[in-house]
This record gives C-alpha cells, structure tokens and sequence, in this order.
C-alpha cells in the first residue's frame, strides 16, 4: 500500500505489518505496542529536522526492518545529516521528560514514558539499521574511507547484536516466553545482514 502526501511518498509493505502483528500477539506486556507509538513520534522527530535542514525525504517506508526514509538527491552537510539522525531519539527524550514530569504527581512513570526512553537510547546503538549506526558510519567513512567504515560498521554491529541475542534468550526462557528483545535482536540481525 502507497500513497503521496505533500509531495512524500508513503509506503507499507506486507511483512511491516506482519511482523507488527507477530509482535503484538507474542508480546505479553504490551510494552512493544508502546514501543511502535514511541517509534511514529520518533520519525516525526526526523521529519521535522528534514524540514529544518529544507530536505525533506522522497520517500518514508515501512518495511519489515523498520521504518526507512529514502533522502532527496539534494547534498547536505554531515553535520545536517548527523541532526537528521539525532532529532529522532531527541524527541523521545524530550517526549519521556515530558511525560515523566506530568506523571510527577502520581509518584509513577508510565510504560509510555519508559517506551520513549528505551527507544531514544537503543536507536542511539552503533547498530547499522539504527541512528547511533548510521552515525558511526557518516563519522567512519569520514575518517577511513566507504571500505573500511562499511567492515567496521557490521563487526561494531555484530559486536552488540549478538551479546544483546544472548540476553533475548535468556530472557525468553526465564521470563516465561518474553520474546521482545529476542524479535527485536532478530529483527536487526536481519537488517544488519541485509545492509
């Protein structure tokens, strides 16, 4: 399904919404549905700073390895590229002090809020499908060249991936089946082999 608004084409593939609805029926605590709403606000984050910088994406894709913005040909500087990158996991944080400052009556910090924060941090990884990766990268090939940030990007990624598996795993048997960060850990293994 695809669609143009403002001159932006919008696509969802398939396999987005299947793995959504796979992570919405394994998931027992609810904490992955929040995550998917933290992770819309989180490229408005983006798209805002696409209109700041005055380059907004051609194209905005939701695909089963996440959400990709396609950028227009037009050249920007890695420094504006970097702020394109940062705005996202900025705004979740800002959205987490928000809420967690609203809560702060209630003496409780909502899975909402929490769902901010851990998607603010976990983007921010050096993973190469994430911000903190494509970061990594924008630096990297600035300092050794396309060849070797490329190799360097996917064993900084294997690096933390597999860890961060070992723990999904742990964490599928003794939390009684809790499949979210082991779907996730896949997920971004998938992207990282892909890439």
């Amino acid at each position: 399904m695809e669609f143009v608004i403002k001159g932006v084409k919008i696509r969802f593939t398939f396999l987005f919404f299947w793995m959504l609805t796979l992570f919405c029926l394994i998931d027992r605590s609810g904490i992955l549905l929040w995550g998917v709403f933290a992770a819309f606000i989180h490229e408005l984050g983006h798209i805002i700073a696409f209109v700041l910088v005055g380059d907004l994406p051609e194209e905005l894709s939701f695909e089963i390895t996440g959400i990709k913005m396609v950028r227009s040909g037009k050249a920007i500087t890695s420094g504006k590229e970097i702020f394109q990158l940062l705005m996202g996991s900025c705004t979740n944080f800002l959205v987490f002090l928000i809420l967690s400052y609203s809560l702060q009556t209630v003496n409780k910090v909502s899975l909402f809020a929490i769902s901010h924060l851990i998607l603010g941090i976990f983007n921010l990884l050096p993973i190469q499908s994430l911000d903190g990766g494509m970061i990594l990268k924008i630096i990297n090939e600035k300092l050794f060249g396309i060849r070797k940030a490329y190799v360097l990007g996917k064993v900084v990624s294997l690096m933390i991936l597999i860890p961060l598996f070992c723990v999904g795993c742990y964490l599928c048997v003794s939390e009684r089946f809790h499949f979210s960060l082991l779907l996730v850990c896949v997920w971004l293994l998938v992207a990282c082999i892909k890439q």
